[in-house]
C-alpha cells in the first residue's frame, strides 16, 4: 500500500489492464515458489474435485443459485465496499456464512457433466462465497484505514500494527487470519494525498 505501483500514483480513472498483467504474472510465480510451505498438497486431486461435481450434481435442494449470488452481491455492496466499520463488517460476514450455509441446499436442474452451465455458475458461486468471507473477514481484522481499504470506526492508517500482509487460511474451525511482515525494499510507505 505504498505510494507506488505500475502507474505512478495508482491509476485514477485509467485501465488497470497493466496492473492486471503485471501482479497477475507476479502472484502466479509467487505461489508456486511459496505454495508448498503453507498447504499440504491432496493425494488424489482429481478424485477431489470429481467427489465435489458429484456432490454438487446430486443436490436437490430448494435453494438458487441466482438468490444466493443476488444475496451476495448485496452483502458486499452495503458492508464489504469502501466505506466499513466493525459493526458492518461483522453483519456482513454473518450475511455470507449464512448464504454459504444454504449453498449446502441448492438445487441443480441439469445433471449433466457436458457443457453444463449451470454447474460451472454453483462452482464459481462456491469460490465467490470463501472469497467474499476472505474479503470481509481481512478488513475486520484490520483496525485502520489504507488505500482503498477505508475504516470509518478506525480513519487513520496504522503502521505500527499494521505494517503487514494479511493472510486468511482455511481450517477445520473455519477461516484463520494470519499476517506476514511486509519486505520493504527501496521505498517507504507514504500516506496518499490527493
Amino acid at each position: 500500500c505504498a505510494c507506488v505501483s505500475v502507474h505512478g500514483a495508482n491509476r485514477l480513472g485509467c485501465n488497470s489492464l497493466l496492473d492486471l498483467l503485471v501482479f497477475g504474472r507476479r502472484s502466479g510465480q509467487t505461489m508456486k515458489e511459496e505454495i508448498g510451505r503453507f498447504l499440504e498438497v491432496p493425494r488424489n486431486p482429481v478424485k477431489e474435485v470429481n467427489e465435489k461435481i458429484s456432490s454438487l450434481l446430486s443436490h436437490r435442494g430448494r435453494e438458487k443459485i441466482d438468490a444466493i449470488r443476488r444475496g451476495m452481491q448485496s452483502l458486499m455492496m452495503e458492508y464489504g465496499s469502501v466505506f466499513r466499520s466493525e459493526e458492518g463488517l461483522k453483519k456482513g460476514i454473518d450475511g455470507i456464512q449464512d448464504l454459504k450455509h444454504r449453498f449446502r441446499y441448492i438445487d441443480l436442474h441439469d445433471g449433466g457433466k457436458r457443457f453444463n452451465t449451470e454447474l460451472m455458475e454453483a462452482i464459481e458461486l462456491g469460490h465467490q462465497l470463501d472469497l467474499a468471507e476472505v474479503v470481509l473477514l481481512s478488513a475486520l481484522h484490520r483496525k485502520e484505514s489504507r488505500g482503498a481499504h477505508y475504516r470509518e470506526d478506525f480513519p487513520q492508517r496504522d503502521d505500527q500494527a499494521y505494517l503487514k500482509h494479511t493472510l486468511v487460511f482455511r481450517t477445520p474451525g473455519g477461516a484463520e487470519v494470519r499476517y506476514k511482515p511486509v519486505k520493504i525494499t527501496r521505498y517507504q510507505p507514504q500516506a496518499r494525498v490527493y
